[in-house]
């Protein structure tokens, strides 16, 4: 909100990808009348029901407390890109992990979002790829089916990577939705 009060935004479409497609909902819940669409590309909502993942979560874990950054890449790389792993995954997953480490110290936990899905009245469309995590699949298909209207856009051979695997895709669909929202 404070940065599109100090730009002067009245009402905006959001794209957000990833954790950023959850804060977008998140935006979109407190505060409808700011937001004219959604473009979430393999969004995350923090209140789904996630299936427990003990064997990863303990891999995790164990690098975490480690300090094996190199070990979290990995992990990070077989969960996140199933595409394949060029320099520029390679980078953004870099500051991923590096980004873990201290994300708990500066996490606000948002209102439940989940189950207010449906109160979302805006143009909405949901990106995801068919290499993306199966929950996270699976989760990507439940929001689709909860907010009302909502376009659902799979992507063949593409995974998390979403708008570095189908630049093309992610921008026809921000300027549909933008176009429709504009009407």
């Amino acid at each position: 909100m404070a940065v599109l009060d100090h730009f002067g935004l009245t009402r905006v479409g959001l794209v957000g990808c990833s954790m950023g497609g959850g804060a977008a909902i998140s935006l979109a819940l407190a505060h409808p009348d700011r937001v004219s669409a959604l473009v979430l590309a393999c969004p995350g909502v923090h209140d789904y029901p996630w299936p427990d993942e003990p064997e990863l979560d303990a891999e995790y874990d164990a690098l975490s407390a480690a300090g094996d950054v190199d070990g979290l890449m990995a992990v990070g790389l077989r969960e996140w890109a199933a595409g394949g792993v060029d320099d520029v995954v390679a980078a953004q997953m870099r500051s991923a992990v590096a980004a873990w480490s201290v994300e708990e110290r500066y996490h606000r936990p948002d209102p439940p979002a989940f189950e207010r899905l449906r109160d979302i009245a805006v143009p909405t469309a949901v990106l995801v790829g068919d290499l993306d995590r199966a929950p996270l699949i699976a989760c990507n298909e439940e929001i689709a089916a909860r907010i009302p209207g909502c376009r659902l856009v799979r992507l063949p051979g593409v995974d998390h990577y979403l708008p570095l695997r189908a630049p093309d895709a992610v921008v026809a669909i921000i300027q549909e939705l933008v176009n429709v929202s504009s009407q």
